[in-house]
């Protein structure tokens, strides 16, 4: 069975709706520490990190 590989993308909203990717193919670790990042310099828009599944690069995982 095949399971999806996960990586972490970040995305913000600004202040009219409009929601851009910042940077994708991230670690959770990476994706937190660049939100947080971005969240420190105090700008108007809101910023947040998900987890992105990458179907064509999926892991064979034993059957029981």
């Amino acid at each position: 069975m095949n399971r999806p590989v996960y990586t972490w993308t970040v995305y913000r909203i600004d202040d009219t709706g409009n929601v851009f990717v910042v940077k994708g193919e991230l670690g959770q670790d990476e994706a937190e520490k660049l939100v947080q990042l971005y969240e420190a310099r105090g700008h108007k828009q809101m910023y947040w990190a998900e987890r992105t599944a990458k179907p064509e690069t999926a892991v064979d995982t034993p059957s029981p």
